[in-house]
């Protein structure tokens, strides 16, 4: 829990936020060609992380999501906002993407009520600290990604990425009209 707490002062003190977007970062056919690959996947109900193990759980998250390897694509995820990120974090330098993404995709009445994201840690030097998010999708109706503590609303566009940190409580807001489509990654520090 410290090492969070650190990781949010952090963020705080170099950037003033623990949470920011860059628009533009992908233009639409790249978008198109993410969202074709996550329904030829087939997404499926996502389950929630609980101290049992992953479970099904329609009365916080009822939005679909595939998960897939592609270290390309993350680490140009990363590539792109690069600048935008914190150079290190905890005393840790940035190094790159997890390698597995995350697409989900949120149809009329789907929602993941707040939530903190996990990390991902495959070593004792080397974790997750950040949350990347690329919405793949506008033209849909509610879907905001909310920062509850804050009351702000991130409200998606095509190709823009919002970075936040894990343990920030956030929301999928209900989708009321359309579909909406966003893919994940984790950014990583260490060695």
């Amino acid at each position: 829990m410290w090492s969070y707490l650190k990781v949010l002062l952090e963020l705080v003190e170099t950037r003033g936020r623990c949470y920011w977007s860059v628009g533009g970062v992908f233009d639409r056919e790249e978008c198109r060609a993410i969202r074709d690959h996550i329904d030829a996947l087939g997404p499926a109900l996502a389950p929630v992380s609980l101290p049992g193990g992953p479970t099904v759980r329609e009365d916080i998250r009822t939005n679909e999501r595939v998960m897939f390897e592609d270290a390309a694509l993350a680490g140009e995820l990363v590539s792109r906002v690069a600048s935008t990120l914190p150079p290190s974090l905890v005393g840790r330098p940035l190094s790159g993407a997890n390698p597995r993404l995350r697409g989900y995709r949120y149809r009329e009445g789907q929602v993941f009520r707040p939530h903190y994201d996990g990390s991902y840690r495959p070593s004792p030097t080397l974790g997750s600290e950040l949350t990347l998010l690329l919405y793949l999708n506008d033209g849909f109706e509610g879907g905001a990604t909310r920062f509850v503590d804050d009351g702000v609303d991130v409200v998606p566009e095509t190709g823009k990425v919002l970075v936040f940190a894990h343990h920030l409580l956030h929301e999928g807001v209900a989708v009321t009209a359309g579909t909406k489509y966003v893919l994940r990654t984790d950014v990583m520090y260490g060695a």
